[in-house]
């Protein structure tokens, strides 16, 4: 009896404080919030063969992560309850509101219930959690009911669910049934209590305060193991997310990339070889060497904006760059290009040597969750450690979350440096995190692997402080941040076991000459390991998608391979030939040889000569079967890398054979 007197106590004193708004939804917040914990739980349960041999402490660690969903979505939901309460309150319109939002609330309720337990099913299947593919019965819904109908306990499940929900309605009826008549409050107050609950709400549904980032699907990927992170996410975020950032018919490559044919794939096959390669069915390939795999580390810089253009100019005003005398001792590709003018086109072709998709970022979609089986992934199969190190919000675009997922230990960012030495949106100055990353190598187990994106030289083109430094753009910041690492390095033991691969995210468009500027993706690429490599420069055209095969045959690292890049070093070095792709929104662009093809699929194609005296000449109707061919090429890339990824074809393991049962429903 003492209890439940304290209780009415506390209660009161929350009267008198709180809008009576704001304590009916707090109750509905967290019997929202206990749903969520539980469903994770039975989720747990139910899947329990995933998580053996899981640190309990790392699975413990999923349901805290995972509560940033549970709050998003069920504020999420609370937020049209929020407004209107306050509304009616303001107004004094009372009388019928609690039949409302027991009405409102118990369907929602219902909802979560509902597709949670659908999702039981879902995952058992797909091993993912929900997503767009979920409304698959709308392809073709009499014989997809049908299968659902064969194949699960349909009535068992129906029953549960209604079960469930009809004592979720008792219970949310019971909260707002036993609201109590509480003191009146000025509407001074009440305003102020809206705005104050209505921002806190706001931050609770964005997931986080950071000013680049809300809350992502790759937020969950915490750790190296997919079960937990996949046991993080929230089933309803990641549907409402994908049908969001995934309007399914415009990205469905048959809509996309109508041209092409079923010939293209021997035209691919012909255009990957490398003759270091083996199709066995395409686009599988299988790369295999006579020596055993050198257990040389690998360190990759994605320089922001480092582009070929700002190299040649400098270098032609006579300014001393460190790049220049590093490209002297090393593999240097002069004709190479980024597959898009986003980093996080950089970032996603250099290590999995794939293009990006058309539309939103492959790693900020639902889709993206599966596994990628790129650079990452096969280095952490032959026991390296990885690091990816970013100086602002890793979470920018989701690249944290993407990159635990396909093999990456430790991520290093602002977050782990004092708040003092940020100087912007984009985090810390390039040598700090140049300069701890030299520590992380130093002391980290070998071998390892380490991605290390740079940002300075963007807006807002803050150019840090360096005493007795006089810099004269962020770029030469850039080069000299680059010197200052290796300064350090070559001090460490680590050094001369490490493969050093520097280029760009990206280049920089100055006065372009095409709607799709090659400035934007004429970059470097140099490979630097004198214990290793004699230093040569290849005139060989290639892309970021070559990098992963490149590398992982230097180190003589047997793999298999869904990508559609080739090995630089396999060419012979002193000739102009090969190609790249990238593209830009709706345009596509290759260069194969001496031909540029801009391709608009909403519009007439065109073909340059980009290295002749007149670059801007048309030769479309001149030369229509060259025009043709790059087409074919180019869209086929992207045709084949748009199927393999949303038919979850795109790697080697569960999500790969779980693609299978998928592949069975588009195509009936």
């Amino acid at each position: 009896m003492g209890t439940r007197k304290n209780w009415k106590i506390i209660l009161s004193s929350l009267n008198l404080i709180f809008n009576p708004v704001i304590i009916d939804l707090f109750k509905i917040f967290f019997v929202f919030i206990t749903f969520f914990s539980l469903y994770r739980f039975i989720f747990l349960l139910i899947n329990l063969n995933e998580f053996v041999g899981i640190p309990f402490l790392i699975i413990l660690q999923s349901f805290l992560v995972g509560l940033r969903f549970d709050i998003s979505v069920s504020l999420y939901a609370l937020s049209i309850l929020f407004i209107l309460n306050y509304l009616f309150y303001f107004f004094n319109k009372r009388h019928w509101l609690k039949i409302f939002n027991i009405v409102y609330t118990s369907f929602v309720l219902f909802v979560f219930i509902f597709l949670s337990v659908v999702e039981i099913e879902f995952y058992k299947y797909f091993y993912s959690r929900l997503n767009i593919y979920v409304f698959n019965v709308e392809e073709n819904p009499k014989f997809v009911i049908k299968m659902i109908w064969e194949s699960y306990p349909v009535i068992l499940l129906l029953l549960i669910i209604l079960l469930v929900s009809f004592l979720g309605f008792l219970l949310v009826k019971k909260v707002f049934i036993s609201t109590t008549e509480r003191r009146s409050q000025s509407f001074v107050y009440q305003i102020i209590t809206f705005v104050i609950f209505g921002i806190l709400i706001f931050i609770g549904i964005r997931g986080t305060l950071s000013p680049k980032t809300p809350l992502r699907w790759g937020h969950a990927f915490f750790s190296t193991y997919n079960a937990c992170n996949k046991l993080a996410l929230n089933g309803i975020f990641t549907l409402f997310d994908d049908l969001i950032k995934n309007p399914k018919k415009t990205e469905q490559a048959e809509h996309l990339f109508p041209s092409v044919k079923s010939e293209t794939q021997l035209l691919l096959q012909n255009v990957l070889n490398d003759s270091s390669s083996m199709f066995t069915s395409f686009p599988l390939r299988k790369y295999e060497f006579d020596s055993s795999p050198l257990k040389f580390n690998v360190v990759i810089f994605l320089l922001e904006s480092f582009s070929s253009n700002k190299i040649e100019e400098y270098t032609q005003k006579g300014i001393p760059l460190f790049f220049n005398n590093l490209k002297a001792k090393s593999i240097y590709f002069p004709n190479f290009y980024s597959n898009g003018i986003h980093t996080y086109m950089g970032v996603f072709s250099s290590l999995f040597g794939l293009p990006n998709l058309i539309g939103t970022s492959i790693m900020v979609k639902t889709i993206g969750q599966q596994p990628f089986y790129g650079l990452t992934n096969i280095l952490k199969e032959n026991g390296y450690i990885g690091y990816f190190a970013v100086s602002h919000d890793p979470n920018f675009d989701n690249m944290a979350g993407f990159l635990h997922g396909n093999g990456v230990d430790y991520v290093i960012s602002q977050f782990d440096f004092p708040a003092n030495l940020v100087l912007s949106s984009l985090g810390i100055p390039d040598h700090i995190l140049f300069e701890k990353m030299n520590q992380v190598f130093t002391t980290s187990p070998e071998p390892f692997f380490g991605i290390i994106l740079s940002t300075n030289n963007h807006g807002p083109w803050i150019i840090p402080k360096v005493e007795g430094k006089n810099f004269l753009s962020t770029f030469h910041y850039t080069d000299w941040a680059l010197e200052h690492f290796f300064e350090l390095a070559q001090k460490e033991k680590y050094f001369e076991r490490t493969i050093f691969v520097i280029t760009a995210d990206h280049g920089l468009v100055d006065k372009p000459l095409y709607d799709l500027p090659l400035e934007g993706m004429h970059i470097p690429l140099l490979i630097y390991c004198p214990k290793l490599l004699l230093p040569i420069e290849y005139r060989t055209i290639g892309s970021q998608m070559d990098i992963p095969n490149t590398i992982l045959s230097l180190l003589k690292i047997p793999f298999r391979t869904k990508n559609f890049g080739k090995n630089l070093l396999n060419f012979n070095p002193h000739f102009e030939n090969g190609f790249a792709i990238f593209h830009e929104s709706q345009t596509l662009g290759i260069i194969f040889n001496d031909w540029y093809l801009i391709d608009r699929l909403k519009g007439k194609p065109t073909l340059h000569k980009y290295k002749s005296s007149d670059p801007l000449k048309d030769y479309a109707g001149i030369y229509p079967d060259t025009l043709n061919m790059l087409k074919e090429i180019v869209e086929g890339i992207y045709y084949y890398t748009t199927k393999l990824i949303f038919e979850r074809k795109i790697s080697f393991g569960v999500d790969s054979l779980q693609s299978n049962k998928l592949n069975k429903l588009h195509q009936r």
